[in-house]
């Protein structure tokens, strides 16, 4: 149909159309406000959180660093170094830099950057961001990713890696516990029995994820679930065991001009990345956050609290990270030292 101003079909047309452009940018604005207006409310809404995490712990029961309780396995069992749980790696050929995407160690920025370092004029042209860049929608999806390292070998043609730099953004584990747990079983939580069927509950997720993890061990093969991925020890992933002595750890900062900026940096420097690629992903991290950030939520601040001031639940983290606390280089809690 035509539309003229000059006729009353027009005119009434015309604002038809006025009217249903509105309609739909109103439904956009309106379902992303709503949407926002959920994850605050799960984020503030501490009445929740509180009924959840108010009953009285129990102590600890014995008063032992994390290395004397480790030393004695058979009573305090903790959780073994370096297993083959998952690989995923994200690729850079053109300056021989990869990068281990760890689920909670800003997995979704690395794979961002990788990606952006694999065809930067393609990322930038196609409008890309990397604050804004999501797993299922992502711009390399399939084509600089391996999910091992032979792969990565075979895929990319590497013959020699002398001159490759193999990389993994490291997390405190009492930080990346609180991230995920906040991200996952309170802001952002899946539909059903999720977070081991406990819910907001993180004193019985603790306890039901070190149990999984000792299950999981004694099957000798990993199931890989959503919890398993985003909370199981960081020194399984990428196949650490074999490849240790190649790989350079970088420290996740929640401030990107942090120790995250810095480290990389200097990896990409000595890989020759150029100085106006380093300063575009300079811009885009001092930007903002990612939306799986949680480091400023109210959620987070209670549950810290709640987490580091009882010896019963700290005893639990220890006993699964204790060896992502020595082979990462990270200060056990107050009390395990």
């Amino acid at each position: 149909m035509f539309y003229s101003m000059n006729s009353s079909d027009g005119m009434v047309g015309l604002a038809g159309m006025v009217r249903t452009a509105e309609g739909r940018q109103w439904h956009r604005y309106s379902s992303r406000s709503r949407k926002a207006g959920i994850e605050r409310m799960q984020l503030q809404e501490m009445d929740i959180v509180e009924e959840f995490n108010s009953d009285p712990l129990p102590n600890r029961t014995n008063s032992w660093s994390a290395d004397e309780m480790c030393a004695h396995s058979s009573d305090f069992y903790c959780i073994p170094a370096l297993r083959n749980f998952e690989t995923e790696l994200r690729v850079a050929p053109k300056y021989k830099v990869s990068t281990c995407v760890v689920q909670k160690s800003m997995s979704t920025v690395m794979t961002a950057i990788f990606c952006y370092l694999f065809d930067e004029d393609g990322f930038q042209q196609a409008g890309r961001e990397l604050l804004k860049e999501i797993k299922r929608t992502r711009f390399c999806e399939n084509r600089n990713e391996a999910r091992s390292m032979r792969s990565l070998r075979w895929h990319f043609g590497i013959r020699n890696e002398d001159d490759w730099i193999h990389t993994m953004v490291t997390r405190d584990p009492v930080d990346r516990f609180l991230s995920g747990f906040v991200d996952k079983c309170i802001k952002m939580p899946l539909p059903g029995e999720y977070c081991n069927g406990c819910k907001a509950n993180m004193t019985c997720f603790v306890i039901k994820e070190y149990e999984r993890m000792v299950s999981e061990l004694k099957k000798d093969r990993f199931t890989r679930t959503f919890e398993d991925r985003h909370f199981f020890p960081q020194n399984w992933r990428c196949e650490l065991s074999k490849h240790m002595e190649h790989s350079r750890f970088i420290r996740y900062s929640s401030n990107a001009t942090g120790t995250l900026l810095n480290d990389l940096f200097d990896i990409l420097t000595q890989q020759k990345v150029e100085n106006s690629t380093l300063e575009f992903i300079r811009n885009e991290l001092i930007s903002g956050r990612t939306p799986h950030s949680t480091v400023e939520s109210y959620a987070r601040n209670f549950l810290e609290e709640r987490l580091r001031s009882s010896d019963f639940l700290m005893e639990y983290i220890v006993r699964m990270f204790y060896y992502d606390f020595k082979i990462l280089h990270y200060d056990f809690p107050l009390g395990f030292e």
